[in-house]
């Protein structure tokens, strides 16, 4: 009986020890915060499933680079706040301004695109791309906070044309907007509008206007300063396996 007794304390002993020790490895445990938006078809958000052409990508960075990661929706203007506060947080796909550089850690680039914005305008709006946006004759559907590359972020600065400033990147409501008159026209990436004209609503009421093809732009993940350094460098090894 004192045997029995005896195996069932040790065995008791085990189990504490091996739930104690495990329960100290999942609170050392880092898990990344990624901010995103849905921004289809680079980010789609729905029901709290994260997919898209960038969200993929991401995965596969983070898995490559054994990274513990969180996707969280978030406004875009709304993340940049909150990675200037955040430990262990990104958010991926931004360009490159000197004014983020200053506040943020870049990665190395996880994807380039070469004519990456469109304007879009109603079918009927004949129209000189570089002109219009200098025209306070028109009116231009904007997301706060975004960034367009440097060259045409200049031409808006400078630019009369009336500007409408929206929360969210949702290429599919600018589209409507400009469909239903609300303004004359909006900034969207090659890739929404190429997703987004497969939709019979607006395969006969929007027109597509390249802005200077050459243009090539680089996509990075930003990281807050606060950031674990050796989950970066896992990160940047795991691009350059990836791409």
């Amino acid at each position: 009986m004192k045997k029995i007794k005896k195996r069932i304390f040790f065995l008791a002993v085990y189990i504490f020890v091996n739930v104690f020790l495990s329960f100290g490895k999942t609170e050392n445990l880092i898990i990344l915060k990624v901010y995103t938006f849905n921004r289809p078809p680079l980010y789609i958000v729905s029901n709290n499933n994260f997919s898209g052409t960038l969200v993929e990508k991401a995965k596969k960075i983070f898995e490559k680079a054994g990274i513990s990661y969180k996707f969280i929706e978030m406004p875009p203007a709304r993340i940049l706040r909150y990675l200037s506060k955040e430990k262990n947080a990104c958010s991926i796909g931004w360009f490159k301004t000197s004014e983020r550089e200053n506040r943020f850690i870049y990665s190395k680039p996880i994807h380039i695109e070469s004519q990456c914005f469109i304007i879009a305008t109603r079918k009927n709006l004949n129209v000189e791309p570089e002109k219009i946006l200098n025209s306070p004759l028109f009116s231009i559907a904007l997301v706060k906070g975004f960034y367009y590359g440097d060259e045409i972020n200049n031409i808006l600065k400078n630019s009369k044309i009336r500007k409408f400033y929206v929360p969210k990147p949702d290429a599919e409501k600018l589209l409507l907007m400009v469909k239903n008159r609300r303004v004359d026209l909006a900034i969207i990436s090659k890739e929404e509008a190429q997703f987004l004209l497969k939709k019979k609503g607006f395969q006969n009421s929007i027109k597509l206007y390249p802005f200077k093809e050459n243009i090539k732009v680089k996509r990075y993940i930003i990281f807050s300063k606060q950031t674990d350094r050796e989950i970066i460098e896992k990160i940047n090894r795991a691009i350059g396996e990836v791409n």
